[in-house]
């Protein structure tokens, strides 16, 4: 069942949507960081403004630190960074890029790295075993279950609540050229309202069943981003000639997850996995005033195989 409190969002960015379970279902991004038709000019100054979104960096900070550099990223000058989920795990410093999130106010939703870690910390301070060191203790742990045991230990309170407090859909809003944009780390289903999305699907869909249109993590079955985008052009059509604005009703999709597929851009999906804890790349989509889109990449060291 869903809940409406009024929730406290992480950076005071948000407004408050419906949550289940504890988990942060919904959240919109404060207007005031939405890109507009044209940059605002106020007492002789212009001001800007830029999304700049980032695709999965499993822990990456110096590689994130870089590609921030690239994009030239100023929070202070009009720009607000928002991750796809994936923030940490496998990587070398999860707790780094955390607090580079929170440093610059940054948004994120939660992705299935995220859920499994916390999920694990939280499992641990029932059994009372976050303090516990695990070497020597637990030979039955694999070494990939030791080292995310050790990252859910590592976490402060107050990264933990930060990460906990990552909906699983970001809901950005009407931005020019694009239609609503959300943010999810995995997918959505076409035509199923974003307060019926199954919330372990969003977090880890790969594909649908053409048929079925049930969504699975598993690669069997149709590119979720094919047939949503394929949806939302048949929308478009639909409403081309019928209204001034036939894109106010579409909805453009900002995800990542889907690391096999890599970069992945269509017009209406737009995948931000290029592999960067396995050696690829980092990859931001920039969407500034007026629409205008551009793709920011950096090479990528190989932490995970």
């Amino acid at each position: 069942m869903l809940l409406s409190p009024q929730l406290q969002d992480q950076n005071s960015l948000l407004h408050s949507s419906p949550h289940a379970d504890g988990l942060v279902r919904i959240l919109t991004l404060d207007p005031d960081l939405v890109p507009g038709d044209m940059p605002k000019v106020q007492s002789g100054q212009t001001n800007r403004k830029r999304l700049i979104f980032v695709g999965d960096v499993h822990g990456c900070k110096d590689e994130l630190v870089q590609l921030l550099e690239k994009v030239s990223f100023n929070q202070k000058g009009g720009d607000h960074l928002v991750f796809v989920g994936d923030m940490i795990n496998k990587g070398p410093d999860s707790k780094g890029v955390v607090d580079l999130a929170r440093e610059n106010s940054a948004s994120s939703v939660r992705g299935n790295h995220e859920d499994r870690i916390l999920l694990l910390r939280q499992d641990m301070v029932k059994t009372k075993t976050l303090t516990t060191p695990d070497e020597g203790r637990y030979s039955g742990f694999s070494s990939r279950e030791l080292a995310e045991r050790a990252l859910a230990r590592s976490l402060s309170e107050e990264q933990a609540q930060w990460l906990e407090n990552c909906p699983m859909i970001l809901n950005i809003g009407q931005v020019p050229g694009m239609g609503q944009v959300v943010v999810v780390h995995a997918g959505l289903v076409p035509g199923i309202e974003l307060e019926k999305q199954d919330p372990s699907s969003v977090m880890t869909m790969r594909t649908i069943d053409s048929d079925t249109h049930v969504p699975s993590p598993k690669k069997k079955g149709m590119n979720w981003a094919k047939m949503f985008d394929k949806h939302q052009a048949k929308l478009y059509l639909s409403l081309e000639h019928s209204t001034k604005d036939p894109l106010a009703n579409a909805m453009t999709v900002v995800y990542g997850h889907d690391a096999s597929t890599s970069l992945s851009i269509r017009t209406f999906t737009k995948g931000l996995d290029s592999g960067c804890v396995t050696g690829g790349k980092l990859t931001a989509l920039v969407v500034e005033d007026g629409g205008k889109q551009s793709i920011v990449q950096i090479s990528c060291h190989g932490y995970f195989k």
